[in-house]
């Protein structure tokens, strides 16, 4: 009789552990495809997808993105580091030449071209199990980002999403070690260490080397007297960091772009340079914890050792920390105190006092490098000096010039501490497809955007916002725009607040440096344009909509469809730079896309707007562009184009301000017909032009 009941609570109690057990399956499916594509990618493949993962808000690939990021660029620079060892190894201790005397030094090459042959043979071996992408040439502008942690950018923010609020502030925190001076990350983390959630005592920096974990660990215990503990702990350290070091200078042998074809002994000499510059850079970086820089880091470790090992008995070791200590500060008053004290043992003898021999050679290449690199500085720049003295120069000197122009400008840079650019946003063609695009983020506050769009709302009208242009970019949406040259005039008539006019210019000057600090042209950058627009989707439009919210334009020439693009009326050719940021994300569609060619049939990168995000690119054809159409709710944003010409300053900035200015001393003025059509609008403002510029347009 319980039959059927029986069945039904069965069915009842089983359904959701079959519906369990199925998405269970499903998730394991979905990891195992995320796993084989994520495996299949290279580093650059997993870098890109990771950011775009991030422009989509996607905030659990955006993490997992970078995770396999961080795993596969370690495992390519592992791979990488362990062929040119075993090569350089095999060379050093096996090599047999064809020819017993070593004529022309061309023993040298033969190496060279047997451990050619080497690498070539070791990275076909990994190819062979990773697979055939493995080993792809990672571009440097990645990995110099890579090597800046700059993705920790990325993650913190996508923590921060997920309130994951601990390793947000990691992340932040390593990001700054690297990039101290960006202020949108100092204030981020001061914001995570003054939430509830975080722990200040645990915020750390997750890419500290190994070795200083031990260090600290052996000074700890050596303070503490325990003095076995402190020894173990301090030679692992300093084993570590020697290993790291011939790990990074192994790293630095790698491809070098000559820029041009010199004769052979330049190419040599180039890239030999390039190299030990490399090279000379890695015992500081590596002597460097969380951004600061610890001269003495590797020679504390045998001030500490000698000590310890005097504590424990060990004499010989003791006096052979000592003299070890003092290759590097010969005349350590101290450390010579301490060599008198041992020498002064019965049971010492002076063969007690021989250093560590791997030190002593670390030393000697130590010295031997520095004095290269202090003689490549001083001759060719004195051989600089002397060309520019000379006041004339035969056509027949252009290939010495060339060669001589290249060494200084690619070396002697670096020797006189160069350094490379170090730009607080998303800034290389491999983040949005091309090295004229540039993201920041957090330019302006929620409060800004809230308050921009409230201004948009009150004074925009339908249409461009210039010229009476009423014919919006796609009949399924409502185009609302407004001009600073409209507000100023709203603001002289007290409809509008000077506050909120104020405000404008504010953030638009504030938009107006970043791009200058971000492109990094040498000139002036002035705005020539400024619009405040919004896009909204209207009722009853197609969902799966195909037009665009914008077409695919370039923003100073006319895209045709065989790929030019003419420098020619009506396109606005004197524009040289465009900006836009963005004010909301509560809309659906409305993404702006960077594309290959006018129709569209490689889209380069997607950004998604959200408020305080700035867009910057050059204005040209290489930056064909558009926006995906709106299909729900109102994206707003604020355009700005630049122009590096004078005269094609926008004439409205100069308005507003002394619309302001007039405001301030005499108050505004009453309205005395309508502005919502176009003629009345130009004419009020040629008479506004007239009172308060005193020039005639």
């Amino acid at each position: 009789m319980f039959g059927p009941y029986l069945a039904l609570a069965l069915l009842l109690v089983l359904t959701p552990i079959r519906r369990a057990q199925e998405d269970e399956d499903d998730k394991r499916r979905e990891a195992a495809m995320r796993e084989e594509i994520v495996s299949n990618a290279t580093v650059l493949e997993t870098y890109e997808a990771a950011v775009q993962a991030y422009l989509d808000e996607d905030w659990d690939a955006c993490i997992q993105g970078f995770r396999d990021m961080m795993h596969k660029y370690k495992n390519y620079r592992n791979m990488v580091i362990k062929c040119r060892r075993k090569c350089r190894t095999e060379m050093d201790e096996g090599f047999s030449p064809l020819y017993r005397e070593n004529i022309e030094d061309l023993h040298f090459y033969e190496k060279k071209v047997k451990e050619t042959l080497c690498l070539l043979q070791c990275n076909q071996e990994y190819r062979d199990l990773a697979g055939k992408r493995a080993l792809q040439r990672l571009p440097k502008k990645t990995e110099y980002k890579i090597m800046m942690q700059q993705h920790y950018e990325y993650l913190h923010g996508c923590y921060y999403q997920k309130k994951y609020y601990q390793e947000a502030a990691n992340a932040v925190f390593t990001y700054l070690i690297y990039n101290p001076t960006h202020k949108a990350s100092q204030a981020s983390l001061a914001y995570y260490m003054g939430l509830p959630q975080v722990n200040n005592e645990t915020v750390r920096n997750l890419e500290v080397q190994p070795f200083f974990k031990d260090y600290v660990s052996g000074v700890t215990a050596y303070e503490n007297e325990y003095y076995e503990e402190a020894v173990e702990k301090l030679e692992f350290s300093l084993k570590s960091f020697f290993e790291a070091e011939e790990q990074c200078r192994f790293y630095c042998e790698g491809p070098f772009d000559q820029g041009w074809s010199p004769e052979f002994t330049t190419a040599v000499s180039n890239h030999f340079v390039f190299d030990l510059h490399c090279k000379r850079r890695c015992s500081r970086v590596l002597s460097t914890l969380n951004g600061d820089y610890r001269a003495d880091f590797l020679v504390n470790h045998f001030n500490y050792l000698q000590f310890a090992y005097y504590k424990l008995g060990d004499l010989r070791k003791a006096c052979e920390t000592v003299e070890t200590f003092l290759l590097f500060f010969p005349s350590d008053d101290t450390m010579l105190a301490n060599k008198e004290f041992y020498a002064s043992l019965p049971i010492v003898d002076e063969d007690y006092f021989t250093p560590r021999q791997d030190v002593v050679s670390y030393v000697k290449r130590q010295e031997y490098e520095k004095l290269l690199l202090r003689y490549i500085a001083e001759e060719f720049n004195a051989f600089e000096d002397k060309v520019e003295a000379s006041e004339s120069k035969s056509k027949d000197d252009t290939d010495v010039n060339e060669i001589k122009v290249f060494l200084l400008n690619h070396y002697i840079g670096v020797a006189t501490n160069a350094t490379l650019p170090k730009i607080n946003a998303i800034t290389d063609k491999y983040d949005l497809g091309d090295d004229s695009r540039f993201l920041v983020e957090g330019l302006i506050n929620q409060a800004d955007c809230e308050s921009i769009i409230r201004i948009a709302e009150m004074t925009s009208w339908e249409g461009d916002g210039y010229e009476n242009n009423q014919s919006p970019h796609s009949e399924f949406e409502r185009f609302e725009g407004v001009t600073i040259g409209r507000l100023a005039m709203l603001a002289y008539y007290g409809i509008l607040e000077p506050e909120l006019l104020k405000l404008i210019l504010r953030v638009t000057e504030t938009v107006r440096q970043e791009t200058q600090r971000i492109v990094k042209v040498n000139q002036q950058l002035y705005i020539t344009y400024t619009h405040l627009v919004c896009r909204t989707a209207l009722p009853g439009s197609p969902v799966n909509r195909s037009d665009y919210s914008h077409r695919i334009h370039a923003d100073n020439c006319l895209a045709q469809n065989d790929g030019s693009c003419l420098s020619e009326s009506p396109a606005y050719v004197h524009r040289d730079y465009s900006s836009i940021l963005y004010l909301n994300d509560n809309f659906q569609g409305g993404d702006f896309i960077f594309v290959k060619d006018k129709n569209a049939s490689t889209i380069e990168s997607t950004i998604r707007p959200r408020c305080g995000r700035m867009l910057s690119f050059s204005s040209g054809s290489r930056n064909l562009h558009g926006v995906t159409a709106v299909t729900q709710g109102k994206r707003c944003a604020l355009g700005i184009w630049f122009t590096l010409q004078a005269d094609f300053e926008d004439l409205d900035r100069d308005l507003a301000e002394a619309v302001l200015e007039k405001i301030q001393l005499d108050g505004t003025e009453k309205l005395t017909e309508s502005l919502t059509d176009a003629e009345s609008y130009h004419r009020h403002k040629r008479m506004l032009i007239r009172r308060l510029l005193k020039r005639i347009v």
